[in-house]
């Protein structure tokens, strides 16, 4: 994969409370609180990378107007957001993260059963 400039990173829905740990490590990338957007398309342009959570729209139609897309990363376990024909298509790569919330799925799973074992 060619050398990607951080400039050309962007992130969509980045939570206020972690800006500061993405800002840490990629500090010259955009950071955008909201999900990818038409809106968006004149920033987009340049882009290299885009990373996005749940509500990010990778669809084909908007990831064909980001003429210098080299790679797609999302902050979730599945990708159903991402247009994968046309990434495929495009020999775009595409990056989940598999284990992501797992913390939070146990956690729940505990509550449950101090739930249950108390009749709440």
């Amino acid at each position: 994969m060619p050398k990607i400039e951080e400039k050309n990173i962007i992130f969509f829905e980045v939570e206020n409370e972690d800006r500061g740990k993405v800002t840490a490590v990629f500090p010259k990338a955009t950071i955008y609180k909201q999900p990818f957007s038409k809106k968006m398309l004149k920033k987009l342009k340049q882009a290299e990378v885009l990373c996005g959570m749940i509500y990010s729209d990778f669809s084909g139609e908007l990831l064909s107007k980001c003429s210098n897309l080299k790679m797609i990363a999302v902050r979730t376990v599945g990708y159903n957001q991402v247009d994968l024909k046309w990434c495929a298509k495009n020999k775009i790569p595409v990056a989940n993260v598999p284990d992501y919330g797992s913390h939070v799925i146990a956690e729940y799973a505990f509550a449950l059963l101090l739930s249950s074992v108390r009749n709440i």
